[in-house]
């Protein structure tokens, strides 16, 4: 899989809160998405596998944290929602190069 940067806009469902052009990394495939961001307590990953074309589950690596994104075939950008230890939200997430 080949690593995409990428900008990601985060909104907060209870904070009416919204982190915008935040950087990232996506690797991604038909079968497996890989995301990598910078938290505030570090690298942040989440790793998850297709479930049909453009829509992938995510799950947290060490730490509580799940999510989905979707993208259209041959599409620069993602969406889905995440929860992430008590909180929960959405990502908008636009492919910078590929």
């Amino acid at each position: 899989m080949k690593v995409i940067n990428a900008r990601m806009d985060t909104y907060y469902a209870s904070a009416f809160e919204v982190d915008t052009d935040w950087p990232c990394e996506v690797c991604i495939d038909e079968e497996m998405i890989v995301l990598k961001y910078d938290g505030e307590h570090g690298r942040l990953t989440y790793r998850g596998h297709s479930d049909g074309a453009g829509h992938y589950h995510l799950q947290a690596d060490g730490f509580q944290g799940k999510g989905t994104l979707h993208r259209f075939p041959g599409g620069r950008t993602l969406e889905g929602y995440w929860c992430e230890e008590g909180k929960r939200g959405m990502w908008f997430i636009s492919f910078v190069d590929d």
